[in-house]
């Protein structure tokens, strides 16, 4: 046997972990392997496997070279459980992937890419059958592509079942070299319990035909019989329950006399069963459970108020009827009222609001016999309908008052009767008693003592099979409380999904059945963890329904009993081959005398024999040959009638599939609250011939909603014998001219949005030379970008002497200079730059406007044409100038080394006269003169003409310019070997000396003055005794300080003028300097401080202004925007220049989205509006527009940092990359199109638009009028342009709007709702004219709001804007021009909105007195969007028949909402915004951690209004009425914010102190101690951006003041010059002292680097508005301070002293004020190289460091910030 096993694994592909082949089994595959079988084998014989080899079979087979394409194998299973069986067995036995499909998976999503990466990744796909038919119907997958197709169950292939439509519609077209495999699985070709022995061939025969197979079986003479055992069949009779039921009888009573009451019906067909099966006893327990549930969940819950009945809840499980009205549930009324109502009275109030709505859309039809009368009049017929359906509706709400006053009554006879109290059916898990179990039926009884009779010698293993599902659940919960079967049995209940009508656990809104101890889920995941449980032997009996009897791998059982009586003969057979364990038992169960049952199983088992029979007779005499017997007709005819083809794509759409597809495309139509978009079908007779013959037939047409394409509105089928069919071939048609018209996809899937215009932009292909170079990802939303170089600087100047043909190359240098416009009048400074070109007139005629000293100022420029002579050696000079005045005059940055690769692009050039090279730029020969050469030579002679230049006295003697004095500038001799002679130097420079203190950080200062009577210890400086002391101490000077020298009294040198800040005053200006540590820096003091000071921000000014020039250019954007304002678009806020792209992207965002929109609609004027906004949500995301960016080269131009001398450098040849948000990188598109529109309006914007989005969007707007071919003839019902009708309604919106309308059938589309369906001929609805309108009125608003002379910020922009083209207010501008009078539509649910909104705005202009200055609209509740959609709608009318004139537009929009209107606005402030109040309160109480404002409501009696009350402190600061709560809260919050906004967050903290509140005003704590004073002073010094400290915290560190500190702790002498400083903050918490101990072990070296300990303890200060509260508390401050400094001092003392001071260098200081300040002034100014800080602490400075400073020091230290975070471990430690 073995060696059989192994060959036979060998010829059939089968892995040696694979279960072994029997005889049959090979028997069979050797036949499915030569053509399409069928093969017909017990349950449990093992199919699959042979599925398995022929899988394996086929693949190894195309492997091969002679495989033209890679092809998969396709197994099909029904059910999803079967899925995941068949496909987990496969992955085990194959090498190679197998993936599974199903309709959980969100398949119907899937395009075309997605699965052609599944198909290509996997070598079989397991699936349902109905995805696999939409797979080959949507061309997904092809006949082609496939080698085998396995059909699992393939008794299933009858009809038109999904098994049916895949062979008939995909395999049988094919060519039969595409033709895959088939190989089919059944138990038995005959399903039907109605075969008979004429029919039974018949039936084998027909199952043939529709797989395309041919049955095989084998006989008993085969192995076969060895592997299959046959059960013991016994035959069980039980005496029928008789006995009625008084529940059920009297609920049969009143669904017989009330025929409406759903609900009840669908209980009485549960409630039979479970008489039935349990007897009536149960069946009283199950209804009184049930009713009482019912009764709770509709009576009670709705009389105590507590939850009103949900439509969702009441349509729950309810069946319509195709074609039938829809169910539309209201709100339940009062029972009494609803009881008490006569039907003629209601029928009366009907006819009342009949008449009233006739009235509402009549009243404006004029009087006479117009077109627009008639079609008014239609209007108003299409209202009295939609009222026709209240009444209908009307009659579901007595229905459902019925169906209450019915339960009522019920409950008050359960209530009677306590009999029903008797047993509990759910909630208790207790044995039965006798007595109880008596009353249960015979049935159930009967299979009580099968169960406990049953003898195995292996335990109990066994299925019970039943029809119904209540049925299996009860059982699962009654059995285990038989004490018989207590110990014997453990229950699983196994039952499908709930998709079956007949066997729903839940239905016609009933609550769900609640079983105790029965925990399996209804779905895939329960039913696999019921079977593992039984198949692991934690339940051993199974109560399962059909879904066990096929397919699902459970273990053999020893028995299997059919509680129901058996109806098919596939049913018998696969229930009795659950029977498969040794010595199993088959048990059936029959009602007693019941000879018709036992005569239909004896007639099931005798058609199963000669089913046995005609199978075996087909099989010829020899093995493997099968008779080729001709065959039936196939179940399912194609015809190129029911079949549509997509000639591209090779999709199909059958007539099965149809009415699916034109429901799924109505889906996705854009509908509001008004609208019910659905196909209508209209079936008539027709007299003419149909395929079946002569006689009458059928034809059916398709209305659809009209804002579907004109084309498809309307549909007609062809003839045909039934109305199904007729129908079908009606949506054939419907979804043929779908497609035709663009709206459906080449697989007939709805197109959702415009993915060829993507395809068409190729933005991904033209990213892909960027991926490696220009764009390196660092983290989430931050990109790294190389720095735009422009190409003119290619030209490098010289470093050598090139030669060519024996001759010098001579190269000229452009020079710029600049006139810098101040207060005194213009000024040329005395540097200039040089270029390598001559760049574009437009850099030097736009006007350049510089942020210098926190103000805007102007600077022109000039730019010689001939230049100045460039050499190596003048190369050189102009590169060490510029090192000089840069990275050791100005800068605190270092720059890469400068060497043949890398130079400055903008090097400068001193000159003698500014201003008199400013007038003789033409002339190069007399600008090369005014060059100062004397001042180049000069400081390319002194050290600091390199590169961070760090100059000591050993160095300065070691030059021979310094040391002999033989400079050609400073040309004296010094006194001494040991300083330099700075009384000769004064006496020849002056107050042009600057010196350089090298142990004052390298800092600049202008001398004054040479105290010779002074030497360093015998003057104080800075609070030190003398100035050595001050060096010594302060400065941490090591070496030692000469007494016989001189005093220099100095003044420092201002700070380069940096983006946005103010020159800072330095406090203590004049100061005292030791000479030993100083030198000559060779610049005077005058170039430095009116010259230098402006050169970086001047520099970074023309090189952005030179690349965003070039870019222009590239973009071909030159005259459409000034050089400057394109150069504003590529300016990030954050750089703090005077321009930046922030507004410019606000209006281009705006004419962007118009532009886009405009786009989509003229070239696409079929699609819907869903269509149009998703492809424009598309092309206007981040992430696209990223993209464009990228693609257009803009992110490394863009300027994203400020100019300062912290951080900035000067642009060099070898440039750094820009670290730029991916945000600010696609604003930049939005940003230059705003650019264009500001400069040239929409002309400019468009041409912008047009260069970023490709060829496709015209240069012109006015342009798209000739792309715009209408979808509908040119007038509408009458409503021509000249009609009586066109002209009155022409007449009366020139009225309204004051403009005439040239094309009136644009109106009707814009004032046609989706509702009014049939109703006004086939014109279409508003909605495509809202779209293009909607941001037609956006961008006008944005441009108003632009161009007002208050300069409003982004975010005010966004507010106002926010509140011009919200629905609220556009629907108040409709009402006020009374657009809602002329709406079309037929709902009379719109017409009552629109009259009760109508009527809202009248009482609330009634009520306000100063009604034109007041947002009253905000007080009222929404507004029906359709309002403000008309409007915006009649907007896009207008820009369509004006020929997309904007202009014309925006004087409509001007006429009818910006003047009448903003002058309200104006009132309010830019800050409006109240549909963003509640964040904005929500967002301060968070920013303030106030815990005293609170929210109260309060429902006003009478009125129904709802009163909120928003309270600080006890006290009402807003109080707002309104219909609801939502709307209350946002109106309080509204007019709270402008109050909280004015108070400072210091007051909201002491008031919580002086007296804790619970939000509402009482007191709980008493006056707070001082340690709390000062905690909650610095926690609201630290959160309000208001007070004086967090001011003073957002200014630059140069602009502070000097901070008061002390040394505490002083470095010992004996430590060298650290190569690292590492500051680390500490206070008195365990986690600071954490972070201590982690730098000590895991940072600090202490051979080189120098800790400094830094301290801050609070200022004590009371805020002055709280200044009265207290008389005098100097002394208490005073004590306070005291205090804190001794703690402060204390502690760093303790700090240092854990480190032995000979081996650590450390420092400590004590700051005071402000942690922020004090932290980053002193980080700065120590030039630490990091700072360390805790993650936590405690008390006042715990809050500083864990709340706002350490985020603000990481934000704003230039050097690293590390926070050591404990673990949760050490947490728990500390």
């Amino acid at each position: 046997m073995s060696g059989h096993l192994a060959a036979s694994s060998i010829t059939t592909g089968v892995s040696a972990t694979s279960p072994p082949a029997r005889e049959y089994q090979q028997r069979m595959f050797e036949i499915a392997k030569q053509r399409n079988t069928l093969c017909v084998l017990p349950t449990g014989s093992g199919k699959t496997l042979i599925a398995l080899l022929l899988i394996k079979h086929v693949a190894q087979r195309d492997a091969g070279p002679a495989s033209a394409s890679r092809k998969v194998s396709v197994f099909l299973a029904p059910q999803v459980p079967l899925v995941a069986q068949q496909c987990a067995f496969l992955r085990q036995n194959c090498d190679f992937d197998v993936r599974m499909f199903h309709g959980d998976l969100r398949i119907e999503q899937w395009n075309q890419e997605k699965w052609k990466a599944e198909i290509s990744a996997c070598g079989c796909l397991v699936m349902t059958p109905a995805i696999f038919e939409v797979a080959l119907r949507r061309a997904h997958l092809r006949m082609g592509d496939i080698n085998l197709i396995v059909f699992d169950e393939a008794h299933h292939a009858r009809k038109n079942s999904a098994y049916n439509q895949i062979i008939a519609m995909h395999y049988l077209p094919c060519v039969d070299s595409e033709k895959p495999l088939l190989f089919g699985m059944t138990a038995s070709p005959v399903s039907t319990s109605t075969a008979k022995n004429g029919n039974l061939d018949l039936s084998i025969r027909q199952l043939e035909t529709n797989l395309c197979c041919k049955a095989v079986t084998f006989d008993t003479t085969s192995d076969l019989q060895e592997h299959t055992a046959t059960p013991t069949k016994r035959v069980v009779i039980f005496h029928p329950h008789t006995q009625q039921s008084r529940l059920l009888n009297a609920l049969r009573e009143h669904t017989t006399t009330s025929t409406d009451v759903y609900q009840l019906k669908r209980l009485v067909n549960e409630a039979v069963g479970v008489l039935e099966d349990f007897g009536a006893f149960v069946c009283d327990a199950f209804l009184a459970s049930q009713l009482r549930g019912l009764w709770t969940r509709v009576v009670v819950d709705w009389q105590t108020g507590q939850e009103r009945m949900r439509p969702e809840d009441l349509r729950k499980g309810h069946d319509f009827d195709e074609g039938g009205d829809d169910m539309e549930w209201s709100g339940i009324e009062p029972v009494d009222e609803m009881i008490a109502a006569d039907v003629a009275t209601e029928e009366d109030t009907y006819r009342e609001r009949l008449q009233a709505e006739s009235e509402v859309n009549t009243k404006n039809i004029p009087e006479s016999d117009s077109v627009e009368s008639s079609c008014l009049l239609d209007a108003a017929t299409a209202s009295t309908q939609d009222v026709e359906r209240e009444r209908k509706a009307g009659e579901r709400r007595r229905y459902n008052a019925k169906y209450r006053a019915f339960l009522t009554s019920v409950m008050e006879e359960l209530v009677s009767d306590s009999s029903y109290e008797a047993f509990s059916l759910y909630g208790e898990t207790g044995a039965l008693s006798d007595e109880i179990l008596a009353l249960f039926s015979s049935k159930f009884l009967t299979l009580v003592d099968i169960l406990a009779t049953h003898k195995a010698e292996t335990g109990l293993c066994g299925i019970v099979f039943v029809e119904r599902r209540c049925t299996a659940f009860m059982m699962g919960t009654l059995l285990p409380r038989v004490a018989r079967l207590k110990e014997l049995v453990k229950v699983g209940v196994l039952v499908g999904h709930s998709g079956s009508r007949t066997s729903r656990g839940t239905q016609g809104g009933l609550p769900d059945f609640q079983y105790v101890g029965i925990h399996q889920r209804p779905d895939m995941k329960g039913q696999q963890a019921t079977v593992n449980q039984f198949r692991q032997g934690a339940t051993n009996l199974l109560i399962a329904t059909q879904v066990a009897e096929e397919g699902i791998d459970i273990q053999p059982c020893n028995l299997v009993v059919r509680f129901d009586a058996v109806n098919s003969v596939i049913s018998n057979i696969q229930s009795r081959g659950r029977a498969r364990h040794k010595d199993s038992v088959f048990v059936l169960m029959f009602p007693h005398a019941d000879t018709g049952a036992l005569s239909r199983m004896n007639k099931l088992e005798s058609n199963e024999e000669i089913m046995q029979d005609i199978l075996h007779s087909k099989m010829n005499t020899e093995e493997g040959e099968i008779d080729d017997t001709s065959s039936v007709p196939h179940d399912i005819a194609v015809t190129p009638e029911t079949v549509y083809t997509v000639p591209n794509s090779g999709a199909t759409m059958t007539i099965y599939h149809s009415i699916a597809a034109v429901h799924q495309y109505c889906s996705t139509l854009p509908a509001d609250a008004f609208a019910t978009l659905k196909p209508i079908f209209s079936v008539g007779p027709v007299l003419v011939p149909v395929p079946q013959g002569h006689g009458v037939g059928w034809i059916a047409s398709v209305q659809m909603p009209v804002n579907a394409p004109a084309s498809c509105r309307l549909v007609s089928g062809r003839p045909c014998g039934s109305i199904a069919d007729a129908k079908r071939s009606a949506a054939l048609e419907t979804v043929r001219a779908l497609h035709l018209a663009r709206v459906l996809n080449d697989q007939l899937k709805p197109i959702r949005f415009d993915d060829a215009l993507f395809k068409t932009l190729r933005v991904e292909d033209a990213l892909e030379g960027e991926k490696e170079g220009s764009k390196s990802k660092k983290k989430k939303g931050m990109s790294l970008y190389k720095k735009h170089v422009p190409q003119g600087f290619q030209a490098s100047f010289p470093r050598s002497v090139p030669l060519i043909d024996g001759l010098t190359t001579v190269h000229r240098g452009q020079v710029v200079l600049f006139r810098v416009h101040e207060d005194g009048g213009a000024r040329v400074l005395e540097f200039g730059l040089l270029i390598p070109f001559y760049p574009s007139d437009c850099v030097i005629n736009d006007t350049h406007v510089i942020t210098i000293d926190a103000k805007p100022v102007q600077v022109d420029i000039a730019i010689s044409r001939v230049g100045i002579a460039m050499t190596p050696q003048r190369t050189v000079l102009f590169e060490k100038f510029s090192n000089a005045i840069l990275f050791n005059g100005l800068l605190r940055t270092q720059s890469s080394p400068l060497v043949a690769g890398n130079e400055y692009l903008l090097p400068m050039i001193p000159f003698v006269n500014g201003e008199d090279a400013w007038l003789k730029m033409e002339d190069g020969d007399m600008l090369e003169a005014l060059v100062d050469w004397k001042l180049l030579s000069a400081t390319a002679m002194s050290p600091y003409s390199e590169l961070k230049c760090q100059v000591s006295l050993d160095e300065l003697k070691d030059q021979p310019g310094f040391r002999n004095m033989k400079s050609e500038y400073f040309g004296l001799q010094p006194e001494s070997d040991f300083c330099i002679d700075f009384k000769a130097l004064f006496a020849e420079f002056g107050s042009e000396l600057v010196v350089n203190d090298c142990a004052y950080w390298d800092r600049k200062y202008q001398l004054l003055d040479v105290i010779q009577n002074e030497t360093p210890f015998s003057t104080g400086e800075s609070g030190f005794d003398s100035v050595a002391d001050f060096y010594k101490l302060r400065l941490r000077v090591t070496e030692r300080v000469c007494e016989d020298q001189p005093v220099l009294l100095a003044s420092s040198l201002p700070h380069m003028h940096q983006s946005g800040k103010a020159q800072r005053d330095p406090q203590n200006d004049i100061v005292r300097l030791i000479p030993q540590f100083c030198s000559p820096f060779p610049i005077p003091a005058s170039l430095m401080m009116q010259s230098a000071v402006y050169m970086p921000l001047l520099i970074q000014d023309l090189y952005h202004r030179l690349c965003a020039v070039e870019l222009q250019e590239s973009l071909q954007l030159v005259g459409q925007t000034s050089p400057g304002m394109f150069q504003a678009a590529l300016t990030a806020s954050v750089t703090i220049f005077a321009a930046n792209y922030e507004r410019l992207e606000f209006l281009g965002d705006a004419f962007m989205k118009m532009n886009l929109s405009l786009h989509l609609f003229a070239h696409h004027p079929t699609q819907n509006e869903g269509f149009l906004s998703e492809t424009r949500s598309s092309l206007e995301r981040n992430d696209y527009l990223l993209k464009l960016s990228i693609r257009c080269g803009l992110p490394g131009a863009l300027a994203a940092e400020p100019v300062s001398r912290k951080t900035w450098k000067p642009p060099l040849r070898v440039s750094e990359d820009v670290r730029v948000t991916d945000k600010a990188a696609a604003d930049i598109v939005e940003a230059i199109v705003g650019a264009c529109v500001v400069s040239t309006g929409h002309v400019g914007g468009a041409k912008a638009v047009h260069r970023f989005f490709g060829d496709t969007f015209l240069a012109r707007l006015e342009d798209y009028s000739s792309l715009v071919v209408r979808s509908r003839p040119g007038s509408v019902d009458g409503f021509s342009d000249l009609s009586d009708a066109g002209v009155v309604l022409a007449s009366k919106l020139e009225k309204r709007l004051g403009y005439m309308f040239k094309n009136v059938s644009l109106a009707v589309e814009a004032l046609t709702h989706a509702s009014a369906v049939g109703m006004y001929g086939l014109s279409s609805c508003f909605q495509r004219l809202e779209f293009l309108g909607d941001a037609v009125l956006g961008y006008l608003a944005a441009k108003h709001l632009y161009e007002l002379p208050e300069n409003f910020d982004p975010g005010n922009l966004t507010n106002l804007k926010t509140e011009l083209v919200n629905n609220q207010f556009l629907s108040i501008v409709s009402f006020q021009l009374g657009l809602q009078k002329l709406i079309f539509h037929a709902s009379s649910s719109l017409a009552f909105a629109l009259s009760d909104f109508g009527n809202r705005i009248d009482a609330a202009q009634a009520n306000n007195v100063n009604k034109k200055l007041s947002l009253f609209w905000h007080n009222l509740p929404p507004a029906p969007k359709t309002t403000s959609d008309v409007l915006e709608s009649l907007i896009g009318a207008i820009f369509v028949d004006s020929g997309f004139d904007v202009d014309v537009v925006a004087k409509v929009v001007d006429r009818i909402v910006i003047r009448p209107w903003w002058p309200v606005f104006v009132v309010h402030g830019p800050t409006t915004n109240a549909s963003n109040a509640l964040g904005e309160l929500h967002l301060f109480m968070q920013e303030t951690s106030c815990k005293a404002i609170g929210i109260e409501y309060r429902r006003v009696d009478g009125t129904g209004e709802v009163e909120c009350k928003i309270l600080r402190h006890g006290s009402v600061i807003a109080l707002a009425l309104a219909d609801s709560q939502r709307v209350a809260k946002k109106l309080a919050a509204t007019e709270a914010m402008p109050k909280l906004q004015t108070i400072p967050t210091t007051c909201c903290v002491v008031s919580d102190l002086m007296g804790k509140t619970d939000g509402m005003g009482d007191m709980k704590a008493p006056k707070p101690t001082d340690d709390e004073f000062l905690a909650a002073l610095m926690e609201a010094r630290d959160r309000n951006p208001m007070s004086t400290a967090a001011s003073d915290a957002q200014q630059p560190s140069e602009s502070l003041p000097e901070p008061r500190h002390e040394d505490v702790v002083s470095p010992h002498a004996d430590h060298s010059a650290p190569s690292r400083i590492i500051a680390i903050a500490v206070d008195a918490s365990k986690y600071s002292e954490y972070a201590f101990d982690w730098a000590i072990q895991n940072l600090v070296r202490p051979e080189s680097d120098q800790i400094i300990l830094m301290n801050v303890r609070p200022t004590v200060s009371l805020p002055a508005v709280y200044g009265t509260l207290y008389v005098d508390f100097s002394k208490e401050f005073e004590a306070i301070e005291a205090a804190n400094k001794k703690e402060s001092h204390d502690l760093l003392r303790a700090y240092a002293n854990k480190l032995p001071a000979h081996k650590y260098n450390i420092r400590g200081v004590a700051l005071r004020g402000d942690p922020r300040d004090e932290l980053e002034y002193k980080v700065n100014e120590a030039n630490a190289d990091m700072l360390v800080i805790g993650s936590r602490g405690l008390g006042a400075i715990k809050r500083a460091f864990l709340g706002s400073v350490s985020d603000y020091l990481v934000h704003h230290l230039r050097v690293p910030v590390l926070i050591p975070r404990a673990s949760e471990l050490e947490k728990k430690v500390l």
